[in-house]
């Protein structure tokens, strides 16, 4: 699929849209989907929202975030999850 074509064209971080928005909780395809839209709309902005939520993965635990995904899988922009 081209979602898991272009994921595994980046090196892998510590963490990630994907690891913040579902990690364990999310099918291949939702953490293809989640890792495209971000090397698609990757800025400053979103990457201090993947710190901020990598903290609270980190204090509270992770959930899947069904808004985000959906937004993935739909390839839709950036200004739809602000």
């Amino acid at each position: 699929a081209k979602g898991a074509v272009l994921r595994h064209a980046v090196a892998p971080g510590i963490t990630g849209w994907a690891q913040v928005f579902g990690g364990t909780l999310l099918s291949e395809v939702e953490k293809n989907a989640l890792d495209e839209w971000y090397l698609m709309n990757a800025s400053p902005l979103v990457d201090l929202r993947i710190l901020l939520g990598t903290l609270r993965v980190a204090l509270v635990g992770g959930r899947r975030e069904e808004k985000t995904i959906a937004a993935a899988l739909a390839g839709l922009p950036a200004r739809v999850l602000s």
